[in-house]
């Protein structure tokens, strides 16, 4: 295995008998990609050789591969605390500074991320994902010409096609925003195209600082990052979202279309925006969910009226399949249909809530990062399947199975 090509020489080593034996066992739990045992291993070789120094890389390098392990496993607080074992351990390299900024992103504390990612680019200022993290980060951040920045140093060089993609997606973005404006409010950085009128731009900040708070309270979760929002003319953001009937979507920004909105629209304007910042908290439990259930949950979450949605359905003809609506819903063009594809999608959700409460649906959520699909972590929680549950409420709508 890599980083540990010296194990070999271990027992020729004047470290006493019982040092050999604790890190040959290392090196083969190591192999076995048993991190853990790993560690534990080495550590007990390490105490009675503590100034050796290939024993101490091959802990640092053990420490390394088990914090990458807990990360994949989204169990950021150890990871982060093993990565610094090994700074401790082995000292700091490319490696770990990169690894210690990447679990501060997916730990949403983006500012966290800043000074590794600092370390790192001072020590290899052209390395590609760090440059590419660092990127994200002042995208994220709205930082766009920043972001755009980054990306362009790595771009030739990377021949990423989903670098050259959000690159292409920046530069597209930060053509746009050159007349906007912006400002912040505790939890958010929200930047509004000049054309639209105040007081939309406060009320906006206003709305989502109250989702942060009630959105945030049933699903247990509050960034510790500053969300970005985009708000755009109608015009503008009908042109993004390539659909006409969308007011707002999420894409790791919450991107809104305000602008013209007429009274109505604008009594509804709090419900769009919990339903958008649902989508960040939702991304925040696992970045593996599927269309539908996202949407179904942020409806489920902005209040929207399950009876009407029942409603609707039994009105409908043929309903779409939850199977079919694995995709953004923006990729579905007529607005009737899209309609269905929300409804069905929240008396989906509404119907497991009734039956076995809220927190099961956050821990759905957080199984989809461990299972292969949403529909084994589906199993994995509620002991039934996908298709059976959407059979028994379609035979409550009226509808076959």
């Amino acid at each position: 295995m890599r980083g540990l090509l010296l194990l070999s020489c271990l027992s020729a080593l004047a470290w006493g008998q019982t040092a050999s034996e604790w890190a040959a066992r290392g090196r083969s739990a190591y192999e076995a990609e048993d991190y853990g045992e790993a560690v534990f291993l080495f550590r007990k070789a390490h105490r009675l050789a503590p100034d050796h120094k290939l024993l101490r890389t091959n802990l640092a390098t053990s420490l390394l591969a088990l914090a990458r392990q807990q990360l994949d496993a989204f169990d950021f607080r150890a990871a982060r605390l093993t990565a610094l074992e090994a700074v401790e351990v082995g000292g700091e390299n490319a490696p770990l500074l990169y690894l210690l900024a990447l679990i501060s992103v997916k730990a949403s504390e983006d500012e966290r991320a800043r000074p590794w990612l600092n370390k790192l680019l001072e020590l290899e200022p052209l390395h590609l994902r760090g440059l590419e993290l660092l990127g994200y980060i002042e995208y994220r951040g709205n930082r766009t010409a920043a972001a755009v920045d980054a990306w362009r140093r790595i771009a030739e060089e990377s021949r990423s096609e989903k670098l050259l993609r959000l690159l292409r997606k920046a530069e597209k973005d930060l053509a746009i925003e050159q007349g906007f404006h912006g400002w912040e409010t505790t939890h958010f950085n929200i930047r509004s195209d000049d054309a639209v009128a105040d007081p939309l731009p406060k009320l906006v900040g206003d709305a989502l600082e109250d989702a942060y708070t009630s959105v945030g309270y049933r699903l247990g979760v509050y960034p510790e990052r500053t969300i970005s929002v985009l708000i755009y003319t109608s015009e503008t953001f009908e042109e993004l979202a390539n659909v006409d009937w969308a007011r707002g979507m999420y894409d790791g920004k919450i991107r809104l279309a305000v602008g013209g909105l007429d009274e109505e629209q604008r009594n509804d304007l709090a419900a769009l925006l919990r339903h958008e910042y649902a989508h960040v908290l939702i991304h925040e439990l696992s970045a593996r969910v599927p269309a539908w259930v996202h949407e179904g949950l942020a409806t489920w979450l902005d209040g929207s009226s399950v009876v009407a949605a029942q409603e609707r359905l039994r009105a409908a003809g043929e309903l779409p399949r939850l199977a079919a609506l694995g995709r953004s819903f923006t990729n579905i063009k007529s607005a009737r249909q899209a309609r269905l594809a929300y409804d069905l999608s929240l008396c989906f959700v509404e119907r497991l809530s009734d039956s076995w409460g809220e927190v099961r649906l956050v821990d759905w959520l957080r199984a989809m990062n461990q299972a292969d699909d949403a529909e084994a972590a589906f199993e994995e929680i509620f002991a039934t399947s996908v298709a059976d549950e959407e059979g028994k409420l379609r035979k409550e709508l009226g509808k076959e199975p």
